[in-house]
Parts: structure tokens; C-alpha cells; sequence
């Protein structure tokens, strides 16, 4: 059986391999953050050739007298 001894600034291939599934990991969650402030913006957009006479983004989100939280739930409300 062989023994491998590291040094003090060594590292296993395992630990490489969970650094660097960790870094793919947080690249993955910014990306989905990244895909829902798009996609809000999206829906902004349509909210903005919709309403017209806004002067916030609460007033943009609020349909028929009701405020959603999201420009997304705005925009499908909107439409019903």
C-alpha cells in the first residue's frame, strides 16, 4: 500500500475537484440571478407599452388597484 504524504500547501485531487465544483456552483447560482432580474426586466418592459402615466415602479406594478410584488405578476394580471 502506497502512502502519499502532503505538504503543508498541497492539496488531494479530491479537494481540487470540490473547490472547483464549488466555483461552478456559485457561477450557477448567478447566473439564475441573473436570468430573474432579465426576465423582470422583460416584463417591465412590457408593463411600460402597457400603462402609461407611471411615476414609480409601484405604480407600474399595481393592477386594478392592487400592488404585486414582481413586474411579472403585474404584466399576468394585466392580461386576465
Amino acid at each position: 500500500m502506497k502512502v502519499m504524504i502532503l505538504k503543508a500547501n498541497e492539496t488531494t485531487q479530491f479537494q481540487d475537484w470540490m473547490e472547483v465544483n464549488s466555483k461552478i456552483r456559485e457561477n450557477t447560482n448567478s447566473k439564475h440571478e441573473n436570468y430573474s432580474s432579465t426576465k423582470e426586466l422583460f416584463y417591465l418592459s412590457l408593463l411600460l407599452n402597457k400603462i402609461k402615466g407611471s411615476t414609480s415602479y409601484e405604480d407600474i406594478r399595481t393592477v386594478n388597484g392592487i400592488l404585486y410584488t414582481t413586474f411579472e405578476d403585474a404584466y399576468n394580471a394585466l392580461l386576465i
